[in-house]
């Protein structure tokens, strides 16, 4: 959980972090846990949108781009660790 909190911390320095939340707490959680908020997400995303300027059609869109990918990377791994691929139900394979 701390680990997961300090990585979510340095993410929001570049990142739009956003998810879908369950209204309440999930089930057995107890009210004052203190990651309840992080425990609510059903979802979560990271993002990050780039304004239009000349150099998205240069090198430079590939280096930052890809630095991106790279700082997600912590996230990624934490979540395949602790959490696993996702059920996805509205999948049919």
């Amino acid at each position: 959980g701390a680990e997961l909190e300090r990585i979510i911390k340095a993410l929001k320095r570049r990142f739009t972090l956003d998810g879908n939340l369950m209204k309440t707490r999930p089930r057995g959680i107890d009210a004052e846990h203190p990651r309840l908020e992080l425990l609510r997400y059903r979802q979560f995303t990271a993002m990050r949108a780039y304004d239009v300027e000349p150099w998205l059609a240069s090198g430079k869109a590939l280096t930052t781009v890809r630095a991106d990918w790279r700082a997600l990377r912590p996230l990624l791994d934490w979540l395949a660790d602790h959490v696993g691929p996702a059920d996805d139900p509205g999948s049919s394979t």
